[in-house]
């Protein structure tokens, strides 16, 4: 990134959208053609905090952004580019999709963290495009990529999806295991023994490893996400990318935030 592109991000997303609120020209094809995605990295993580602090009314913690960089979740997460200018991001989580049934039977849904762009690259198909790049990597009805159970995020019965799973889904797709390491021979043992002065490794103290996170390819369920009741804009733009309002939530946001209520909302296959 040169000098110049860097000042730019950082006086735009400095001052909100003010530095940059000078209306955009071109045609609509044009516009397009200038749109980018790529995924968030230790280099660039710094610019997914500062698109988050303009538009969104939460603050993340610093371990909301180690876990969007965690190689099983990377592909749910990109920055949006506007002729290489980090203007746009989304991320997203896996989450249990019934939380009585374990992911591998029950599936996983997508939860929609976060999903912005700067208010003067609106309109111009880099939030649709955010989203339909999303929905190509874990598509409703199909499967996610190959990916850790440790990532697939349980959530109560209060917190999950309203609308009931009548069916549940085909079982999800183990990925094969590395084949175990040979057991040790008796006699390789006693060897071992002699050579740590009687001392066998059965009667190591060292803590045993932590075993390693089983992998599956889950079902997807449905995407959905939370939107404050006052950001009718957005509203407009998910019902017009197949998603409905599920419920409202009436103190859903922390106090400070105005208004505190959000609609939720999802899509299905």
């Amino acid at each position: 990134m040169t000098a110049a592109v860097a000042s730019a991000i950082s006086d735009a997303v400095r001052s909100g959208v003010e530095a940059i609120k000078a209306p955009l020209t071109g045609s609509r094809q044009q516009s397009r053609s200038a749109v980018s995605l790529t995924a968030p990295t230790p280099n660039n993580i710094g610019q997914v905090r500062k698109l988050n602090s303009v538009l969104f009314p939460v603050r993340y913690s610093d371990k909301w952004y180690k876990d969007i960089l965690k190689a099983d979740n990377l592909a749910l997460s990109r920055i949006g580019l506007y002729n290489d200018i980090p203007v746009g991001i989304l991320a997203a989580r896996y989450e249990t999709a019934s939380p009585s049934h374990p992911p591998e039977i029950g599936g996983v849904n997508i939860y929609l963290m976060t999903l912005g762009v700067l208010a003067p690259y609106r309109r111009r198909g880099l939030a649709a495009e955010l989203l339909r790049n999303l929905l190509d990597v874990v598509p409703l009805g199909g499967e996610t990529p190959e990916i850790g159970e440790d990532v697939v995020v349980h959530v109560s019965a209060s917190e999950a999806v309203p609308t009931p799973v009548t069916e549940l889904p085909a079982p999800a797709t183990p990925v094969a295991a590395s084949p175990a390491a040979p057991a040790a021979k008796a006699g390789d043992d006693a060897k071992a023994g002699k050579a740590n002065g009687g001392k066998t490794a059965s009667s190591s103290t060292a803590p045993a490893a932590a075993p390693t996170p089983r992998r599956f390819r889950y079902r997807v369920q449905a995407v959905y996400l939370h939107v404050q009741t006052s950001n009718t804009e957005a509203r407009t733009f998910y019902e017009s990318q197949g998603f409905t309002v599920a419920r409202e939530i009436k103190e859903y946001y922390r106090k400070g935030v105005e208004p505190q209520s959000a609609w939720l909302l999802e899509r299905r296959s």
